[in-house]
């Protein structure tokens, strides 16, 4: 069984409340779960202090994972999501790619199910658009990295450790790299500033 996780939380730094900002009468967040929800089961990740982020999940319908630790510890929270839900792999979506390709979503997953640990199509250097971020990862490497990863900013970006000891931990797990047939690295569709947002809404059509 593999279910998507995507992690989210109110306040960003460089866009406060960017989850929450509408294009076509739906909010960013509800974009990506909209699109994650074709391929698999979907549930928001979110921190029990963070309220407006579970009223607004409470209020359309999202399923929500409210896990009880630090904010900062998104590995914890991905470790508790995939133990409550019983899944042997849970895929990683981030909040702020709220127009993940389906295919790519698709594909990833589908690529991590013939016996992968760590299926990614993020590596360096990347071949996707920035926005269209697939990490799938088993059960026994969340625990691993649970176990091992201490520092908080590692385990606030959870695989951080896999892409920076891929080698070493490919002695026991199995890592695979998933990449594009056509390199589109140069196109961005993650909404990280105002800015991302205005160009991202300007393409999207309704």
């Amino acid at each position: 069984m593999n279910v998507i996780g995507i992690q989210a939380h109110s306040n960003s730094t460089r866009l406060p409340g960017k989850i929450y900002m509408e294009i076509g009468g739906k909010s960013l967040l509800q974009w990506c779960v909209e699109s994650c929800r074709e391929i698999a089961q979907t549930w928001v990740l979110g921190c029990v202090t963070d309220e407006k982020l579970i009223q607004h999940c409470c209020d359309r319908d999202i399923p929500l994972y409210i896990g009880k630790c630090d904010d900062q510890d998104v590995l914890s929270r991905y470790v508790k999501f995939a133990r409550a839900v019983g899944s042997s792999s849970v895929t990683r979506v981030t909040s702020d790619c709220p127009f993940i390709s389906v295919p790519d979503l698709a594909y990833t997953m589908t690529v991590h199910s013939k016996g992968n640990d760590f299926t990614s199509n993020a590596f360096a250097p990347r071949t996707t658009p920035d926005g269209y971020d697939v990490e799938c990862i088993s059960r026994r490497l969340l625990e691993h990295l649970d176990n091992f990863v201490n520092l908080i900013e590692m385990r606030e970006h959870v695989t951080q450790f896999v892409y920076q000891n891929e080698k070493e931990l490919g002695k026991q797990f199995r890592v695979c790299r998933v990449k594009s047939l056509l390199d589109l690295s140069d196109q961005k569709y993650s909404i990280d500033k105002q800015e991302d947002f205005d160009r991202v809404k300007g393409l999207v059509r309704i």
